[in-house]
């Protein structure tokens, strides 16, 4: 994958976009009606602009190789911890305040719900930061706890899909809804990553997508409460705040997941002293006296080892029985 052309659109897109979207949510939206009052020509563009975005990133993830070994990953990354410390409490805070204060869906069982779920979700999102502080992985020995985050994307999905029918401006909540989406297709796969059911490709997949559309869409909702001012969608902005902090939480996996695949993707070295090129691999006899020479395979060497012993699984060989030449009476 060249995660530098990834980084490069989604940082393009995010810089060009940005500005256009504030200046559309403070100048070009009427907040009686809660329509453009430049007939919807930023909508297009922006919405075209983005549309490209997003499938370039698609395309560019979506051909990377991914070669999911069946074992569950123990990564370990100081600065992913604090992000999953926040979005934990954000969820936890979020779900408490929807329940007791502000609710965030006007459906009372739904938003009940929601903030149930949330909870759960940030308690899940809180142990995640515990395991990235201290390299353990608690998602592999309970893979049912990686569930939570998601289940809140679907309850939340629910809510929008019943807030929205009496919603006029359909683009606003098109973006609101495309950012759930892909947010949650990232955390079930992250969850799913967590327990080794499947390789890291599809968190770059649905991860890019979902944090540019979720800072195209918190941030200017965030200035416009700054502001006081209404906002253009029916999506609170609770919920917007608690999208961006999971957004920053999303980037954090991601280069955390990233260094942690290529520091796996080393050739394995027998003696564990490090990857040693073939090329730079010392000849018999020039080995200091007392040291260990190091090995290394590639991967197509261990694919063929495995090819091996796959083969002689459940087998059993035996060798005649050969006459000893030290000892007579054999």
């Amino acid at each position: 994958m060249k995660i530098k052309r990834v980084w490069g659109v989604f940082l393009g897109s995010l810089v060009l976009l940005l500005p256009v979207r504030l200046c559309q949510q403070i100048f070009l939206v009427d907040r009686s009606t809660g329509f453009y009052t430049d007939k919807g020509v930023t909508s297009i563009g922006i919405t075209a602009v983005l549309a490209v975005a997003v499938l370039l990133i698609l395309l560019m993830t979506s051909r990377a190789k991914d070669h999911p070994t069946g074992e569950a990953p123990f990564i370990r990354s100081g600065g992913a911890a604090v992000m999953a410390m926040f979005c934990g409490f954000m969820f936890l805070g979020e779900g408490i305040y929807s329940l007791l204060a502000q609710p965030a869906i006007e459906n009372t069982a739904i938003n009940a719900v929601l903030s149930v779920v949330g909870m759960l979700a940030g308690s899940t999102v809180l142990l995640t930061a515990y395991d990235l502080a201290t390299g353990m992985n608690h998602l592999d020995q309970s893979p049912f706890l990686g569930l939570f985050p998601p289940l809140w994307g679907c309850v939340c999905l629910v809510g929008m899909f019943i807030t929205y029918t009496a919603v006029v401006n359909a683009v606003e909540n098109f973006y609101d809804t495309c950012t759930v989406i892909f947010l949650l297709l990232f955390l079930f796969s992250f969850s799913k990553y967590m327990a080794g059911l499947e390789g890291c490709r599809k968190l770059f997949i649905y991860g890019f997508p979902g944090v540019l559309l979720a800072l195209l869409t918190g941030l200017p909702s965030f200035v416009l409460t700054l502001m006081g001012a209404d906002l253009s969608s029916a999506f609170p902005v609770s919920l917007h705040l608690l999208n961006l902090v999971i957004a920053l939480y999303v980037l954090s996996l991601l280069v955390c997941v990233y260094r942690h695949e290529m520091k796996k993707s080393g050739s394995p070295v027998l003696n564990g002293q490090g990857p040693v090129p073939m090329e730079q691999k010392p000849s018999e006899g020039t080995e200091p006296a007392g040291e260990i020479p190091s090995f290394s395979w590639s991967r197509e060497d261990e694919e063929k080892c495995r090819t091996v012993l796959e083969g002689l699984k459940g087998k059993e060989v035996f060798r005649e029985k050969e006459k000893s030449p030290y000892d007579e009476n054999f």
